[in-house]
């Protein structure tokens, strides 16, 4: 008992435990607020429209936040993300409090989102920062843990998301969002120390310091993939939380229960696919999944396209949620062990500025597409998907060809 009360207060089990609480946070907000806008205007769009302030913030103001989050304290940042996010979640409170759903409107939704995504934009990277730091020498099996830790957290936010607008209304779910993000800061309070960052650097403008983030990206053409790949990958994560409560309410006819049950497959499919990875080979994951993972993300939407029920639809949900996971940690373990720690808030959020480039068009497309149907959509994604990924595997194999081109060179 003694030894497990130890593991959970070292800095490693506290990253861990504020990682969980940001991320089921999260997913309870994402699933109210999306459903909220949807029983407000009933239009499919309007979930677009809420969502759409994360990567907005991104693309304007996130690249001067990864810059911050190399130059100060990453536990201090964290915080005062947190308190944004704690401050929307109440907001939004007071508004279905004192206000019929009627007489809300869509201008306390967007506030919310606002407001929330600014927090996330410190919270995040600040996050990566943090995990980065209690790695060590064992950073790609923490950095693979912690990724299913945030699967598992997926799992019961949005679980609970769904299940809360029917048993606690849209003022419990959003409470308990609210709690779940003061636990974080509480856990993040001891890692003051492992918060801080080296003093280089400080001389140096912003503008000069974001332009050595976005040069360190386009000079490594591995990397250069590896963020493109990214940005592709959460693109699924995007289309899948633009158009899951529509594609529930809509083509399976089904209420916020089933929606949140079906959300929660992609956590449940995450955890898998972070499990397997913790066991397999660094050779294999480099050789196989940095190539191929991709091509697996774009059929898995696909499928998702042809469910026809509930049981269908949470099935073939968590097969693009183990897809996702295997992805996501492929990347960003790798991302955390070839980056400079001094870097790494600038190449996060320079990564959460492309993708927020796409969250943009993926969130506001319902505009474009309204006469086609949700499974179209699901299916055109995928091929749009498939076709950047071989085109990034095409490009990978050209690296390895002329690294092996050039190793040859030397050695004779």
């Amino acid at each position: 008992m003694g030894n497990n009360v130890r593991t959970l207060l070292s800095p490693v089990g506290l990253v861990y435990s504020l990682l969980f609480a940001i991320v089921f946070s999260r997913g309870v907000f994402v699933i109210i607020i999306s459903w909220f806008a949807l029983s407000v205007t009933g239009e499919l769009a309007s979930v677009g429209l809420v969502l759409i302030w994360r990567p907005l913030l991104n693309v304007t103001i996130g690249p001067f936040m990864g810059v911050l989050v190399d130059r100060f304290n990453r536990r201090n940042l964290f915080i005062i993300g947190q308190i944004l996010h704690t401050a929307g979640n109440s907001w939004l409170i007071l508004n279905v409090h004192i206000r019929s759903l009627d007489q809300i409107g869509m201008a306390p939704l967007y506030m919310t989102a606002c407001v929330v995504s600014l927090g996330a934009l410190l919270s995040a990277p600040a996050a990566q920062g943090l995990l980065q730091s209690v790695g060590g020498k064992s950073l790609t099996q923490v950095v693979t843990v912690g990724v299913a830790i945030v699967q598992t957290a997926d799992i019961f936010g949005v679980l609970f998301g769904g299940l809360a607008i029917v048993a606690l209304g849209f003022e419990g779910g959003l409470a308990i969002s609210a709690a779940c993000s003061i636990a974080a800061m509480c856990f993040a309070l001891p890692l003051r120390k492992n918060g801080e960052v080296s003093p280089g650097g400080e001389t140096t403008t912003y503008s000069v310091a974001i332009a050595d983030g976005f040069r360190l990206i386009f000079r490594d053409h591995r990397l250069l993939i590896t963020c493109i790949a990214i940005a592709l990958i959460w693109s699924t994560s995007q289309i899948t939380m633009a158009l899951l409560a529509a594609f529930t309410l809509i083509e399976l006819g089904l209420g916020a229960d089933a929606y949140g049950w079906i959300d929660a497959m992609w956590g449940v499919g995450g955890v898998v696919g972070s499990m397997v990875l913790v066991w397999l080979p660094r050779s294999v994951v480099e050789r196989y999944l940095l190539r191929f993972g991709l091509l697996l993300l774009a059929a898995a939407t696909a499928s998702f396209s042809v469910a026809q029920g509930l049981s269908s639809a949470m099935l073939l949900q968590g097969l693009m949620g183990l897809a996702f996971a295997v992805n996501r940690t492929t990347y960003d373990a790798y991302i955390l062990r070839t980056v400079d720690s001094g870097m790494v808030g600038r190449v996060r959020n320079n990564i959460e500025a492309t993708i927020g480039v796409i969250g943009i068009v993926i969130y506001l497309s319902p505009t474009l597409y309204a006469d086609l149907s949700i499974r179209t959509v699901y299916v055109s994604f995928a091929a749009v998907l498939a076709a950047a990924s071989t085109v990034l595997l095409i490009w990978r194999y050209r690296l390895d060809a002329a690294e092996k081109t050039s190793v040859a060179q030397s050695e004779t």
